[in-house]
């Protein structure tokens, strides 16, 4: 067993590592300041702060552009060494502050920073103190690489000396451009326009062991770097070439990188950090698992598991608010690269990212058995709660699935079946995806339900009012998978499925099924609940003379149900889409779409509509109760009238609209003082007025239902059917396997039925044909609301009669080896061409049944 401590640094160059149980440490990043900055037209350093970081504290600067290339700059080491390699200078006239033991350096006289400050001044003597000498200078570059890059040399160099004095030519240039002085440190708009790695001396403040301080000048390194480059904090084990060959387990939480080649072998590959390389090649003789870890290449990538391949994202987060913690990611960056994954048994691709996204790219993924595109499911949550019955609650959740990108052709492969639920895989060029048993395209889900409730009350020394509200929202929506590429071939050995999935091409689409293939929908929903309620209580008034002592209720409630399909789509904006089974093929509620030819082949066809759902109740509950005192007689109900009337003219914002009720309150009293002469002649005085007190309670519901089915028919569309133009292109375009001269019968046939058709349906005038289209429509429609009716039976045994009429002559001249399979009347499937009332294009509908009707293959 061989034990790799990384906490001592050490370098070895060309050493292949061999051991067991091999582990690397959990990587901590340091901390980073990341800027954006935009350079504008920097010139000089006026008006431009330096940047000065603490110790150990790394700075990126992301520059515009393109490639986003960021520059990272740390802060130098400037703590004076304490041992016997170096002495220390303070008061002598020695250019620097720390010297090297000449007899460790064997009298070499090492390049400095001097070679720098003479580019920049003719005076010798009008130099500043620089920290160290030429080694010192040099040790503190190479720290400074390592901690930036992760690396022992920049990108280009393998020795120490070359590379100080590249640097350093960098810096020269630079700030002989923009006008520098050597000391400043570049300020975050400066850095922003570097081009290249660079050196500039910064002015540091050191502490002598006497407790004084001096000023020197000490080398910064500037380096320019791509966005998520390694960088040299944390555990690492980095060289030119890294090869590790373990029997046991290799275990790496921290930077295993390679500048050229990264070689690894171990019984299980366990990566929860940073494998990188140019080349890297990773094999397990059981599992390679990569959880939320970056396997990085930068010409290719191979993962070869003997068992095996996982690559899964994590999850944190409390409950309820679950969120990505680290996606686990393979890439190849790259133009012309290669991404390859391999493994005996099954791949799980998790939430997964996969991208090889240079152009001319190659991408493979090959598992013996099964290769699943899996999901992992985020949630968020908030509440809030005030009291009173005031309060507010939201949960909401979304399944998020694999992402696989090519920048050429994108190949997937399973021995047994392949399973993509809510994935992404896309390819610039060409896409491919095989399943030696079942290929199933399904959706995830993302899921919304918030609830609201609230209460308000008011009221006085006799009264009181109060309001409740509820609002409840819950809804599910498919997150389809989508499988895209210039050109798309889908093949399964046995079952190819669809669920509220896409499948879309620049060129050719093909589907083919060795059984059934099914393009179906993926089911969708949204229930609301609303509801307001109001009570009254104590005294109210009457309207009149009077008032009402009780309560009073109002509850209305508003219930909201809906069932909807997410369809499937398949189709090409340029070329040609075919879908192939061998035995049924089915479309419901999809839509195909093909800028060119458009084929369906399978032992039956069914294309169907898919039914979406809905029902709406309002609900209104009224209840009252309470003792009542009014004025009662003749004069007393007279006088109710009229301050009723009065009241409600007052409230009129209409001037002549309150004139009118005025006068009818007027009206009314007069009426009040008639009712009482009449009665004093009559003899009845005592009716004049009186005092009526009634107690009674009342309560009332009312219930308004609305349901809704409607039909998402599938649609089949060529621009406007501009290749089945008409029934005998379909029949021929249908026939599929068909080999020698029975091609050519075959469309002899189909066109002696397409004249048996057209003499029999559409022969006659326009509105003969028209109603004869119409009622038909209505009779297949009904099928889907009662299908043993005799409207339904009716279109059925048309739907017979018309395909009768296709086959009419035709099968006897079909000869050997094709075998005529006639689904005669099969459904016909007509339905998605009608509107409500009946009405269609003749033609466009039974084109769209005909899909059904008949279908030749080889025997």
């Amino acid at each position: 067993m061989q034990t790799i401590d990384l906490l001592t640094l050490a370098w070895q160059g060309n050493e292949p590592v061999n051991g067991s149980g091999t582990s690397t440490a959990s990587r901590q990043p340091a901390g980073i300041t990341v800027a954006v900055v935009d350079p504008g037209a920097v010139s000089a350093p006026a008006g431009q702060t330096p940047v000065t970081l603490p110790p150990g504290q790394i700075m990126e600067i992301v520059q515009p552009g393109s490639d986003n290339s960021t520059i990272r700059a740390i802060a130098p080491d400037t703590k004076l060494p304490d041992n016997s390699l170096f002495q220390l200078h303070p008061d002598s006239n020695v250019g620097y502050l720390v010297e090297t033991d000449p007899r460790f350096t064997n009298q070499k006289q090492w390049l400095g920073s001097d070679y720098m400050q003479n580019q920049f001044t003719q005076d010798p003597n009008n130099v500043l103190r620089r920290l160290g000498d030429g080694y010192y200078e040099q040790q503190l570059i190479r720290r400074q690489v390592i901690a930036l890059t992760g690396n022992r040399y920049l990108n280009g160099y393998s020795n120490d000396e070359a590379q100080y004095r590249a640097l350093m030519d960098a810096g020269v240039l630079f700030g002989k451009t923009y006008s520098l002085t050597p000391g400043v440190a570049l300020s975050a708009q400066q850095m922003a326009l570097l081009s290249s790695d660079m050196v500039w001396l910064v002015t540091q403040t050191v502490s002598l062991p006497d407790g004084s301080t001096q000023q020197v000048l000490v080398p910064q390194l500037y380096a320019r770097v791509k966005p998520g480059d390694l960088d040299g904090s944390g555990a690492l084990l980095s060289g030119n070439g890294v090869s590790l060959a373990v029997s046991n387990d290799l275990t790496n939480s921290g930077h295993i990188t390679g500048r050229t080649v990264t070689q690894l072998t171990a019984d299980n590959l366990n990566n929860s950090g940073f494998i990188g390389g140019d080349k890297v090649d990773l094999r397990a003789r059981t599992d390679i698992n990569n959880i939320g870890g970056t396997l990085q290449g930068g010409s290719s990538l191979t993962a070869i598991a003997g068992r095996d391949l996982n690559s899964i994202s994590t999850l944190g987060g409390s409950a309820g608010n679950i969120t990505f913690d680290r996606p686990a990611g393979i890439y190849v960056q790259g133009e012309n690269g290669t991404l390859g994954l391999q493994a005996m048994n099954d791949i799980n691709l998790t939430a997964a990212q996969i991208s090889n996204a240079g152009a001319g790219s190659q991408t493979q993924i090959i598992a013996g058995h099964d290769l699943n595109l899996n999901t992992l499911t985020t949630t968020g949550s908030e509440s809030g709660d005030w009291g009173g019955g005031n309060s507010r609650s939201l949960t909401q959740s979304m399944e998020v699935g694999s992402q696989i990108n090519g920048g050429g052709d994108v190949s997937l492969l399973a021995g047994n079946d392949l399973n993509a639920r809510a994935a992404a895989v896309t390819a610039q060029d060409s896409l491919s995806a095989v399943a030696g048993n079942d290929l199933n395209l399904t959706s995830g889900n993302a899921t919304y339900h918030l609830t609201e409730d609230s209460h308000q009350s008011s009221g006085g020394l006799l009264s009181r009012k109060s309001v409740t509200t509820h609002d409840e929202v819950q809804s599910q929506t498919a997150i389809g998978s989508s499988f895209s590429g210039d050109s798309v071939s889908l093949q399964a050995g046995r079952d190819l499925t669809l669920s509220g999935s896409n499948v879309v091409g620049t060129n050719d689409v093909a589907l083919s099924a060795g059984r059934d293939l099914t393009l179906t929908t993926a089911e969708e929903m949204r229930q609301e609940n609303h509801q307001y309620k109001e009570t009254k209580s104590g005294l109210s008034g009457t309207g009149g003379i009077g008032f009402t002592a009780g309560s009073s209720s109002l509850k209305v409630t508003d219930d909201a149900l809906s069932h909807s399909s997410a369809g499937s789509t398949v189709g090409s904006t340029n070329g040609n889409v075919s879908l192939t089974a061998g035995n049924t093929l089915t479309v419901k509620g999809s839509d195909l779409l093909a800028a060119q030819d458009l084929t369906l082949s399978g032992s039956e066809v069914n294309i169907l509509a898919a039914e979406n759902q809905s029902t709406q109740k309002h609900t209104v509950e009224q209840k009252q109760s309470g003792l009542t005192l009014a004025l009662s007689g003749v004069v007393g109900s007279a006088i109710n009238s009229a301050v009723t009337m009065a009241t409600d003219a007052g409230s009129e914002t209409s001037g002549r609209l309150a004139v009118l009720k005025g006068m009818q309150a007027a009206l009314t009293g007069v009426q009040a003082y008639q009712g009482a002469s009449l009665a004093e002649a009559g003899g009845s005085a005592g009716s004049l007025v009186g005092v009526n007190l009634s107690y009674g309670s009342q309560s009332s519901k009312s219930e308004q239902t609305m349901t809704q089915n409607q039909h998402q028919g599938s649609q089949l569309t060529e621009s406007e059917r501009q290749t089945v133009s008409a029934l005998a292109t379909l029949v021929a375009g249908l026939s599929g396997g068909l080999i020698g001269d029975s091609s050519a019968d075959a469309v002899s046939a189909a066109q002696s039925g397409e004249t048996t058709v057209e003499n029999n349906l559409m022969a006659g005038n326009e509105q003969s044909q028209a109603k004869f289209v119409q009622e038909h429509g209505k009779d297949v429609l009904s099928c889907s609301d009662n299908p043993t009716s005799a409207s339904c039976q009716r279109g059925e045994a048309v739907n017979k009669a018309i395909a009768g009429a296709l086959a009419t002559g035709g099968v006897a001249s079909i000869t050997a080896p094709a075998q005529a399979m006639w689904a005669l009347g099969a459904g016909l499937n007509t339905v998605a061409q009608y509107a409500d009332d009946g009405t269609g294009n003749p033609v466009n509908s039974i084109v769209a049944g005909w899909t059904n009707v008949i279908t030749i293959g080889n025997g």
